[in-house]
Protein backbone atom coordinates (compact mmCIF):
# COMPACT_ATOMS: atom_id res chain seq x y z
CA UNK A 1 0.00 0.00 0.00
CA UNK A 2 1.03 3.55 -0.62
CA UNK A 3 1.42 6.05 2.20
CA UNK A 4 -0.57 9.12 1.27
CA UNK A 5 -1.47 12.40 2.90
CA UNK A 6 -4.00 12.65 4.38
CA UNK A 7 -3.91 9.04 5.58
CA UNK A 8 -7.71 8.68 5.37
CA UNK A 9 -7.74 9.61 1.66
CA UNK A 10 -9.61 6.93 -0.40
CA UNK A 11 -6.42 6.22 -2.39
CA UNK A 12 -4.84 4.83 0.81
CA UNK A 13 -7.08 1.75 0.46
CA UNK A 14 -5.54 0.65 -2.84
CA UNK A 15 -2.49 -1.44 -3.61
CA UNK A 16 -0.31 -0.35 -6.52
CA UNK A 17 2.08 -2.26 -8.75
CA UNK A 18 3.27 0.90 -10.49
CA UNK A 19 3.27 4.60 -9.83
CA UNK A 20 3.63 7.10 -12.65
CA UNK A 21 4.45 10.73 -12.01
CA UNK A 22 3.61 13.33 -14.63
CA UNK A 23 3.75 16.40 -12.44
CA UNK A 24 6.50 18.27 -14.25
CA UNK A 25 8.32 20.97 -12.37
CA UNK A 26 6.99 19.96 -8.94
CA UNK A 27 8.54 16.48 -9.15
CA UNK A 28 6.75 15.01 -6.14
CA UNK A 29 7.86 11.38 -6.55
CA UNK A 30 10.56 10.48 -4.04
CA UNK A 31 13.90 9.39 -5.46
CA UNK A 32 13.77 11.12 -8.85
CA UNK A 33 16.61 13.55 -9.26
CA UNK A 34 16.05 16.22 -11.84
CA UNK A 35 18.12 18.50 -14.03
CA UNK A 36 17.32 22.09 -14.85
CA UNK A 37 17.92 23.45 -18.34
CA UNK A 38 18.01 27.23 -18.59
CA UNK A 39 17.78 28.96 -21.91
CA UNK A 40 17.31 32.52 -23.02
CA UNK A 41 14.20 34.30 -21.78
CA UNK A 42 11.09 32.57 -23.10
CA UNK A 43 7.62 33.95 -22.40
CA UNK A 44 4.55 32.06 -23.49
CA UNK A 45 0.98 33.20 -23.87
CA UNK A 46 -1.89 30.74 -23.73
CA UNK A 47 -5.40 31.72 -24.72
CA UNK A 48 -8.65 29.77 -24.90
CA UNK A 49 -11.54 31.19 -26.89
CA UNK A 50 -15.12 29.94 -26.90
CA UNK A 51 -15.76 27.38 -29.65
CA UNK A 52 -19.37 27.61 -30.81
CA UNK A 53 -18.80 24.64 -33.15
CA UNK A 54 -20.11 26.46 -36.21
CA UNK A 55 -19.37 25.34 -39.78
CA UNK A 56 -17.17 28.39 -40.19
CA UNK A 57 -15.09 27.45 -37.13
CA UNK A 58 -14.84 23.82 -38.24
CA UNK A 59 -13.43 24.89 -41.62
CA UNK A 60 -10.42 26.70 -40.13
CA UNK A 61 -7.36 24.42 -40.08
CA UNK A 62 -5.36 23.89 -36.91
CA UNK A 63 -1.77 25.09 -36.73
CA UNK A 64 0.26 22.23 -35.33
CA UNK A 65 3.25 24.41 -34.67
CA UNK A 66 4.80 27.10 -36.83
CA UNK A 67 8.21 28.43 -35.84
CA UNK A 68 9.91 31.55 -37.16
CA UNK A 69 12.75 29.56 -38.67
CA UNK A 70 10.33 27.58 -40.87
CA UNK A 71 7.99 30.39 -41.95
CA UNK A 72 9.83 33.70 -41.70
CA UNK A 73 7.48 35.39 -44.17
CA UNK A 74 4.46 34.78 -41.92
CA UNK A 75 6.15 36.08 -38.77
CA UNK A 76 7.62 39.14 -40.52
CA UNK A 77 4.19 40.00 -41.92
CA UNK A 78 2.59 39.46 -38.50
CA UNK A 79 5.07 41.93 -37.02
CA UNK A 80 4.71 44.49 -39.83
CA UNK A 81 0.91 44.44 -39.71
CA UNK A 82 0.28 44.12 -35.96
CA UNK A 83 3.51 44.92 -34.10
CA UNK A 84 3.35 41.42 -32.60
CA UNK A 85 6.68 39.59 -32.68
CA UNK A 86 6.47 35.86 -32.01
CA UNK A 87 8.92 32.98 -32.13
CA UNK A 88 6.17 30.41 -32.73
CA UNK A 89 2.45 29.79 -32.56
CA UNK A 90 0.21 26.73 -32.20
CA UNK A 91 -3.56 26.49 -32.61
CA UNK A 92 -5.73 23.50 -31.70
CA UNK A 93 -9.48 23.29 -31.56
CA UNK A 94 -11.51 21.09 -29.27
CA UNK A 95 -13.97 22.31 -26.65
CA UNK A 96 -12.22 25.68 -27.07
CA UNK A 97 -10.00 27.36 -29.63
CA UNK A 98 -6.62 26.99 -27.90
CA UNK A 99 -3.62 29.11 -28.87
CA UNK A 100 -0.13 29.05 -27.41
CA UNK A 101 2.63 31.33 -28.61
CA UNK A 102 6.10 32.43 -27.57
CA UNK A 103 6.26 36.22 -27.57
CA UNK A 104 9.35 38.40 -27.76
CA UNK A 105 9.84 40.79 -24.86
CA UNK A 106 10.22 43.95 -26.95
CA UNK A 107 6.88 43.25 -28.59
CA UNK A 108 5.13 42.82 -25.23
CA UNK A 109 6.64 46.10 -24.05
CA UNK A 110 5.79 47.95 -27.28
CA UNK A 111 2.17 46.73 -27.18
CA UNK A 112 1.76 47.73 -23.53
CA UNK A 113 1.36 44.19 -22.19
CA UNK A 114 4.43 44.62 -20.00
CA UNK A 115 4.42 48.00 -18.28
CA UNK A 116 8.11 48.12 -17.31
CA UNK A 117 11.23 46.27 -18.40
CA UNK A 118 12.83 44.43 -15.50
CA UNK A 119 15.84 42.11 -15.57
CA UNK A 120 14.32 39.74 -12.99
CA UNK A 121 11.70 37.54 -14.62
CA UNK A 122 9.59 37.41 -11.45
CA UNK A 123 9.21 41.23 -11.50
CA UNK A 124 8.83 41.35 -15.29
CA UNK A 125 5.86 38.96 -15.24
CA UNK A 126 4.39 40.02 -11.90
CA UNK A 127 0.67 40.79 -11.81
CA UNK A 128 1.48 44.45 -11.17
CA UNK A 129 3.60 44.66 -14.34
CA UNK A 130 1.16 42.99 -16.76
CA UNK A 131 -1.73 44.92 -18.28
CA UNK A 132 -4.31 42.15 -18.53
CA UNK A 133 -6.52 43.99 -21.04
CA UNK A 134 -3.50 44.57 -23.30
CA UNK A 135 -2.55 40.89 -22.93
CA UNK A 136 -6.04 39.87 -24.04
CA UNK A 137 -5.86 42.19 -27.07
CA UNK A 138 -2.39 40.86 -27.93
CA UNK A 139 -3.53 37.23 -27.81
CA UNK A 140 -6.70 38.00 -29.76
CA UNK A 141 -4.83 39.91 -32.45
CA UNK A 142 -2.19 37.18 -32.85
CA UNK A 143 -4.86 34.47 -33.00
CA UNK A 144 -6.97 36.42 -35.49
CA UNK A 145 -3.98 37.12 -37.77
CA UNK A 146 -2.74 33.52 -37.68
CA UNK A 147 -6.14 32.20 -38.77
CA UNK A 148 -6.63 34.87 -41.47
CA UNK A 149 -9.49 36.38 -39.49
CA UNK A 150 -11.66 33.34 -40.16
CA UNK A 151 -12.47 32.58 -36.50
CA UNK A 152 -14.97 34.64 -34.50
CA UNK A 153 -12.61 35.17 -31.56
CA UNK A 154 -14.84 37.57 -29.65
CA UNK A 155 -15.07 35.80 -26.33
CA UNK A 156 -12.46 34.11 -24.20
CA UNK A 157 -13.44 30.88 -22.51
CA UNK A 158 -13.46 31.26 -18.74
CA UNK A 159 -10.87 29.62 -16.49
CA UNK A 160 -11.56 27.98 -13.13
CA UNK A 161 -11.62 31.43 -11.50
CA UNK A 162 -14.39 32.58 -13.85
CA UNK A 163 -11.97 34.94 -15.62
CA UNK A 164 -10.98 35.09 -19.30
CA UNK A 165 -8.60 32.19 -19.94
CA UNK A 166 -5.47 33.98 -21.08
CA UNK A 167 -2.09 33.76 -19.35
CA UNK A 168 1.48 34.97 -19.73
CA UNK A 169 4.19 32.89 -18.11
CA UNK A 170 7.91 32.15 -18.12
CA UNK A 171 9.20 28.85 -19.40
CA UNK A 172 12.87 29.75 -19.55
CA UNK A 173 13.63 26.92 -17.14
CA UNK A 174 12.83 23.38 -18.15
CA UNK A 175 13.15 20.41 -15.83
CA UNK A 176 13.75 16.80 -16.70
CA UNK A 177 14.27 13.72 -14.58
CA UNK A 178 17.79 12.32 -14.70
CA UNK A 179 16.20 8.92 -15.36
CA UNK A 180 13.07 8.23 -17.39
CA UNK A 181 11.99 5.46 -15.04
CA UNK A 182 12.94 3.73 -11.84
CA UNK A 183 12.17 0.26 -10.55
CA UNK A 184 12.22 -0.58 -6.85
CA UNK A 185 12.11 -4.13 -5.58
CA UNK A 186 9.91 -4.27 -2.50
CA UNK A 187 9.38 -7.30 -0.31
CA UNK A 188 11.12 -9.58 -2.81
CA UNK A 189 8.91 -8.49 -5.70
Amino acid sequence: RARVMPAEHPVAQYEFDALIGADGKRNTLHGFKRKEFRGKLAMAITANFINRHSEQEASVPEISGVAFIFNQKFFKELYEVTGIDLENIVYYKDDTHYFVMTAKKHSLLDKGVLLNDYAEVSRLLSVENVDRAALMRYAQEAARFSTDGRLPLRDFALNHYGEPDVALFDFTSMYAAENASMVYERHGR
